[in-house]
């Protein structure tokens, strides 16, 4: 049943333009195509998919398979992510690794919201375990990666907003402490001179050096960055093992 599941869903990619998986399609967030784990191991990484997903909003999946046949592991994990109806949110945010036990090749894909370290920056996590053919433990590093990374986005994105909320709060108190003061610092003895009594006849100014600065005007760069490829491209990556 798990191949069937994978080989319907990638060779959908072939027909996507004329077909779609219905909205109410439920996958799994884990389906072993490929019978790289036991029925324990399993459901042991689906339950950790399926809370780190629902904690966060944000679709954590798995997918392994023989092979990808004549797809690119790229458009393998979109179709696989896409026409299996996952994501969450108005964005349908998540991300999908993908793992073919022939080609030993790997890819990582990320939708909707920017929320864990995008390109092969996760491979780490789990591509030790992959080389040696412990694939439990690969996937479920990869699980337990992703809830990780996410626990730390979350935090660090509230630091930042009690970071900007204490700035805020400095310069409103500096406000009102400033309109507090009745006397305010002078640079100069004006407001103590009795009026008319001094009389200034004769005044000039003396300049005793003058320098000049020259700034050469920056060369227009001729070089561009930026993601390449129409569309926006991929923002996931993948590689062997």
């Amino acid at each position: 049943m798990k191949k069937f599941i994978v080989f319907l869903l990638a060779t959908l990619v072939l027909c996507t333009p004329f077909m779609t998986v219905s909205a109410e399609s439920n996958y799994p967030r884990l389906i072993d195509g490929a019978d790289l784990l036991t029925p324990d191991e399993e459901a042991e990484i689906l339950v950790r998919l399926n809370a780190t997903s629902e904690e966060f909003e944000y679709d954590v999946v798995i997918v392994t398979a023989e092979t990808f046949g004549f797809v690119s592991p790229y458009n393998f994990a979109v179709t696989m992510f896409q026409q299996g109806n996952y994501g969450m949110g108005e964005n349908k945010s998540g991300v999908i690794l993908v793992v073919s036990e022939k080609e030993r090749k790997y890819y990582i894909e990320f939708f909707g919201d920017s929320k864990l370290p995008e390109g092969t920056a996760m491979e780490e996590y789990f591509i030790e375990y992959l080389r040696v053919n412990d694939y439990y433990g690969g996937l479920y590093a990869f699980a337990e990666a992703a809830n990780d990374e996410l626990s730390f986005s979350i935090g660090t994105n509230l630091l930042i907003w009690l970071a900007v909320g204490l700035v805020v709060a400095l310069i409103v108190t500096s406000v009102m402490k400033g309109q507090l003061k009745s006397v305010r610092f002078n640079d100069t003895a004006r407001e103590y001179v009795r009026p008319n009594s001094f009389n200034l006849e004769h005044s000039r100014d003396l300049y005793l050096y003058s320098t000049v600065s020259r700034v050469a005007k920056p060369k227009q760069s001729s070089s561009s960055s930026g993601r390449s490829g129409g569309g926006g491209g991929s923002r996931g990556g993948g590689g062997s093992f």
